[in-house]
């Protein structure tokens, strides 16, 4: 049971920062699609290359990019 408590802190900072970080890139990708619809392309393709830039794997911001 001690073990549990120790550990619990550690996972909920965890799931807090995990939870910050993907609210982040939500956000990032909406602006980006934003910029798309207002044609401010260079905004869009700024915001997505600093998505890949970040998290290289990202395949909706590289596809995003790519059209």
């Amino acid at each position: 049971m001690t073990t549990m408590k120790k550990l619990f802190p550690k996972i909920t900072f965890f799931y807090m920062l995990f939870s910050f970080a993907l609210c982040q890139y939500s956000s990032s990708m909406k602006t980006a699609k934003i910029y798309e619809m207002d044609k401010n392309w260079d905004a869009a393709i700024s915001i997505y290359k600093d998505i890949i830039r970040k998290s290289p794997n990202n395949f909706q911001a590289i596809r995003s990019l790519k059209n």
